[in-house]
């Protein structure tokens, strides 16, 4: 729990450090792309906690016949073996399919696993509204994109424009796109900012 707990830190250091933030500038990757792997990351991070603490979880138990890794016969299998199967529930709670071939056995671990489907369904509906969400305005620009370069395609073929200037115009309506939806973003951004606060943001 302290190593998690330094973990969070760590991210949060990371998150905030100039070196991290000129790094996502230089890559120039796309907002929605990062928040998807935001997403993957704390999706990771959390079925990998709950299945090493539902393991857990069973080594506290007095009778050892009364516990879900005995009674799914790994306890003398190899670690990895057992991280796996650990995983596998906690990836099974979490979407909701509960194929019910590792039930919890003990009060504890009944006890566990509704905590952990309650947070899991809440995660997991939280997890599929941002990724729809990000998806859409995704599909959305590069649809506005896509039909712009149609339209430069098909304008090309009819006047048999050059490949060299069908290419520089190509290029010019990327980059102006890419540049409108940023100043679109910060026009946006400065509306929604007090009056008394939009000087320094200006400056």
């Amino acid at each position: 729990m302290l190593r998690i707990v330094r973990l969070f830190k760590i991210v949060n250091l990371l998150k905030n450090s100039a070196s991290f933030k000129r790094l996502l500038q230089f890559i120039n990757m796309n907002v929605g792309v990062q928040r998807i792997l935001m997403i993957a990351g704390s999706i990771i991070f959390m079925v990998h906690l709950f299945a090493c603490l539902y393991f857990l979880l069973s080594t506290f138990e007095d009778d050892d016949d009364n516990n879900w890794v005995v009674y799914s016969g790994i306890i003398d299998a190899e670690p990895s073996y057992q991280y796996i199967y650990s995983m596998y529930w906690a990836l099974q709670t979490l979407t909701t399919v509960g194929y019910g071939d590792i039930p919890a056995r003990s009060i504890f671990e009944k006890i566990f696993a509704l905590v952990w489907m309650i947070i899991g369904v809440g995660f997991y509906s939280f997890t599929i509204g941002n990724l729809s969400s990000i998806f859409n305005s995704i599909d959305v620009k590069a649809a506005q994109l896509q039909l712009k370069l149609n339209v430069l395609a098909d304008f090309a073929k009819r006047t048999k424009l050059s490949e060299e200037i069908q290419n520089r115009i190509k290029l010019f309506i990327e980059n102006n796109y890419t540049e409108h939806s940023a100043m679109s973003e910060q026009r946006i951004l400065l509306s929604e900012v007090p009056s008394s606060m939009r000087s320094d943001f200006v400056s």
